[in-house]
C-alpha cells in the first residue's frame, strides 16, 4: 500500500496529507484560522509584521512564527509592505517557495513508495526494514516540508499603499514587528544573511523610521518590536543571565574633545533614537537578545545564544528588552 499520508502521528507543526503533485494549485492546504471563541482566550494586541524589503528569508521568518501561533490557537499575523509592487513580488515568491516545499515533500513520499515497489514490501514490511524510529523520522521530514508550504500560503500580505493600514494602527490595540536579519551592534537589518547572496539589501534604522513616518504610522504609535537576531545586543551576550544581557545591551560612546567619534549600540536602540528624530512622540522599541529560531518544536518562539549545537536557549518573551530614545 503506497504511503500517501506521511503524518501517522502529528508532527510539531501539525498533521496533514503530503501532496505528491508539485503544482500547488492542486494541493489541499489548510487555511483555518482560530474561531472567535479561540481568539477570546488569547485577548491582547493584534500583531503585524512589517518588511522594508522583499525577501524569501522574510517569508520563512513570518511563516515560522505563524506556525507556532497556529498550533497555539492564536490569530495569524499579516505581513505589511510599503507598496503594491512589493506585495505583488511577495505573492509570487510565497507561491514559488510553497511549490518547492510541496515538491520536496512529494519527492520524499515517492521515494518511499518506489523503494516499497522495487522490493515488494508492504508498509509494515517497509517499517520493519528501515526500523520504526527511522520511519518516523522520514515521515516527519516529508510532513514538515508540506506544512512549511502550507504556512507560507497562509501569510497574508497587505500593501500600505493600497490600504493605508499603517495609519490605522493604535498603540493600545496593535503592535508592529520589524522583520529582517540582524547582528549585534549594527544599525541596519538585511534581507539576506550576507552580501554575497543574491537579493541582499540593507535597511538602515534611520531609513526605516522615515519609511514608517511617510507611510502614515501615527506619531503617537509606540509599540514596535524587532524580531531580527541580536536586535537587543550592542555586543554578544555571554549567557542569558540578567547581568550578561544588561552588559550586552548597554550603549557605549567614545568621545574625543567632547565630540562623539564612535557609538556602540543595539539596533533597537538605534531605531528608537531615529524614530524620535522622525517625529514619533514616545517610541518604545523592543529588541531580543540572541539568535531567533525560525521554526520551533512547540507553540513558543525561542532565542539561542549562538549557532552551536546544544547552545543555551530561552523563550523569546523572556529575553525581550524595551528601548526608548536617548
Amino acid at each position: 500500500m503506497p504511503i500517501s499520508n506521511t503524518s501517522s502521528s502529528p508532527p510539531a507543526v501539525s498533521s496533514g496529507q503530503i501532496q505528491q503533485d508539485a503544482n500547488i494549485n492542486s494541493a489541499t492546504t489548510k487555511t483555518e484560522v482560530p474561531n472567535e471563541s479561540t481568539k477570546a482566550a488569547h485577548e491582547g494586541k493584534t500583531g503585524y509584521f512589517y518588511a522594508p524589503f522583499v525577501s524569501d528569508d522574510v517569508l520563512k521568518m513570518v511563516s515560522g512564527t505563524n506556525l507556532s501561533r497556529f498550533n497555539a490557537g492564536k490569530e495569524l499575523r499579516s505581513l505589511i509592505v510599503a507598496t503594491n509592487a512589493d506585495k505583488a513580488k511577495f505573492e509570487v515568491l510565497k507561491h514559488e517557495l510553497a511549490e518547492m516545499n510541496y515538491k520536496e515533500a512529494g519527492d520524499l513520499a515517492s521515494g518511499f513508495n518506489s523503494y516499497m515497489a522495487e522490493n515488494a514490501l508492504s508498509e509494515t514490511g517497509f517499517i520493519t526494514t528501515v526500523g520504526p524510529n527511522k520511519f518516523e523520522d522520514m515521515l516527519k521530514a516529508a510532513s514538515d516540508h508540506a506544512w512549511r508550504a502550507d504556512a507560507l500560503l497562509r501569510v497574508k500580505v497587505i500593501s500600505n499603499e493600497e490600504t493605508g493600514i499603517l495609519g490605522n494602527l493604535k498603540t493600545k490595540e496593535d503592535k508592529l514587528y520589524l522583520v529582517g536579519h540582524g547582528r549585534q551592534g549594527e544599525e541596519g537589518i538585511t534581507s539576506k544573511t550576507g552580501p554575497e547572496e543574491q537579493g541582499w539589501e540593507v535597511a538602515w534604522s534611520k531609513d526605516i523610521a522615515k519609511q514608517l513616518a511617510k507611510g502614515g504610522l501615527d506619531k503617537s504609535f509606540s509599540d514596535i518590536r524587532v524580531s531580527s537576531c541580536h536586535s537587543a545586543d550592542a555586543r554578544l551576550p555571554k549567557s542569558f543571565s540578567p547581568e550578561d544581557l544588561k552588559a550586552a545591551s548597554e550603549t557605549k560612546v567614545k568621545n574625543f574633545l567632547f565630540i562623539e567619534v564612535e557609538r556602540e549600540q543595539s539596533f533597537a536602540q538605534a531605531l528608537a533614537n531615529d524614530l524620535k528624530k522622525a517625529g514619533f512622540e514616545q517610541p518604545e522599541v523592543s529588541g531580543y537578545h540572541g539568535l531567533g529560531k525560525v521554526f520551533s518544536a512547540d507553540t513558543h518562539q525561542y532565542q539561542a545564544l549562538d549557532e552551536t549545537d546544544g547552545a543555551e536557549t530561552a523563550r523569546s518573551s523572556s529575553v525581550r528588552e524595551v528601548f526608548i530614545p536617548v
